[in-house]
């Protein structure tokens, strides 16, 4: 990832994704919460910065038909770039180089 503080924190946050739904590592969609910024120790400035790079650069997706499903589901947070999403393959492929201490 580039050099630069919003690919610095989309590091930090694609590794909180992974670690805090373990499920998004075998592709499988996930909903944000509402602490999701405070999980992956960014504030929210930061954490939308960090998601809006994870989607241009193709680290994460949008799943809609998984957006489709939790749309009347009560309590649920939906940010500006979606509610649902997955890890594609470009995000697990470095998270899964990383190695044990990582996400797996």
């Amino acid at each position: 990832m580039q050099d630069d503080q919003a690919a610095q924190d989309a590091a930090t946050l694609l590794a909180s994704l992974a670690r805090n739904h373990p499920e998004a590592m075998r592709g499988t969609a996930f909903a944000l919460s509402e602490d999701e910024p405070q999980r992956a120790r960014l504030n929210q400035d930061r954490f939308n910065n960090a998601m809006w790079w994870l989607i241009k650069y193709g680290f994460v997706e949008r799943d809609e038909e998984a957006e489709k499903l939790l749309g009347n589901v009560v309590g649920l947070t939906e940010y500006d770039y979606g509610l649902a999403f997955k890890i594609t393959e470009r995000g697990r492929k470095p998270l899964r180089e990383a190695g044990p201490d990582e996400p797996s």
